[in-house]
């Protein structure tokens, strides 16, 4: 009998170690799939960064990929809406082109000349709206910053839509423009 007692608390206690084991393990698994979510509300509950809304699909197979813009010299039947790139070894930096009433959004690598690697198309400009360069950001991170923005009848500048371009990933990401603020860069005198 005494055996059997000695057997039964040795069960009782490898099964509960077992089971605390698969509990932390599952719980560990759902952080991390939480983390790897595309869903901005279960990024931010986790504590990482809550102003991103998620990553653009860049499409890779556009009549723009791999081209080089230049700025003398604007691909054919596309428009420049504005740019930004820095220049240098594995640099990025973003470019808007409007053909028409189609925006589109490109990611630019500003190794050797500006260099389209990706595009993806954008909501069109209504009344009133224009783009912003170098937004201030409460974002953490260091990333390039820009917007949509409007000026408002009380003449305060609204960030309506925001991107970033995230050096790291290189990507570039929809974030919320509560975040953002335009209003600094749009008053800005940079010359």
């Amino acid at each position: 009998m005494k055996n059997f007692i000695i057997l039964l608390t040795f069960l009782i206690g490898s099964c509960s170690t077992t089971i605390s084991e698969e509990y932390h393990k599952s719980e560990l698994e759902k952080i991390e799939n939480t983390v790897k979510s595309d869903n901005p509300m279960d990024v931010a509950e986790v504590g990482l960064d809550s102003c991103l809304v998620t990553s653009l699909e860049l499409d890779t197979t556009t009549e723009l990929q791999n081209q080089l813009y230049e700025t003398e010299k604007l691909l054919p039947g596309y428009q420049m809406q504005t740019v930004h790139v820095l220049s240098g070894e594995g640099s990025l930096g973003y470019l808007i082109l409007s053909k028409g009433e189609q925006f589109m959004l490109c990611l630019v690598d500003g190794t050797e000349g500006y260099r389209i690697i990706g595009a993806t198309p954008i909501p069109s400009l209504k009344k009133d709206e224009y783009f912003v360069d170098l937004c201030e950001s409460s974002c953490k991170g260091d990333f390039l910053t820009f917007g949509v923005a409007k000026e408002k009848s009380d003449n305060a500048v609204r960030t309506l839509r925001a991107w970033r371009v995230n050096y790291e990933k290189r990507v570039i990401e929809q974030i919320n423009p509560t975040a953002v603020d335009c209003n600094s860069s749009y008053f800005t005198d940079y010359d």
